[in-house]
């Protein structure tokens, strides 16, 4: 568990085996349920990256996961402030309210995530570039056909 406005940085260990087929999904939005939250060091050693894995919940990409990593046990306070930012606007699209947030509050939450190509990778990677509510309507309803393509992101305002 991450508390960002804190220093205390715990782990949740994923108890089940891990076989992901990591082939990008395509640009879209997709309606996605959080299973994973880990923290761990980072690549260069200079604080804590908190890791946090989506898995698409319909449709054709049905079971596909995407991760996205949050700097916020980072040294730099940009860094940190950044990924501060990013999980709070998790936070308010998962619908978890109040200043005692920590990431692990976040397992099984459903939320709307806009996914993209990762800019930053030398191989192909999917990217989440945002995150909005799921309604009542969307969580309700029954899951996709598995042909289903992702949701139209031309008619939603970013």
């Amino acid at each position: 568990m991450a508390t960002y406005n804190s220093q205390q940085i715990n782990s949740f260990e994923d108890e089940g085996e891990r076989q992901f087929d990591n082939t990008p999904i395509p640009d879209g939005m997709y309606h996605m349920q959080i299973f994973y939250v880990e923290d761990k060091p980072n690549s260069s050693g200079t604080g804590d990256v908190t890791s946090i894995g989506f898995r698409v919940l319909n449709g054709e990409f049905e079971g596909k996961a995407v991760f996205k990593s949050f700097n916020l046990g980072h040294q730099s306070d940009a860094a940190r402030a950044a990924a501060q930012r990013e999980v709070e606007k998790l936070f308010v699209a998962a619908g978890i309210e109040g200043t005692d947030r920590d990431t692990d509050y976040l397992l099984n939450e459903e939320v709307i995530c806009k996914v993209c190509k990762a800019g930053w990778s030398k191989t192909p990677r999917n990217d989440i570039e945002s995150f909005k509510p799921i309604t009542n309507e969307q969580k309700n309803a029954a899951p996709a056909p598995a042909a289903a393509q992702p949701q139209n992101t031309n008619n939603d305002a970013w």
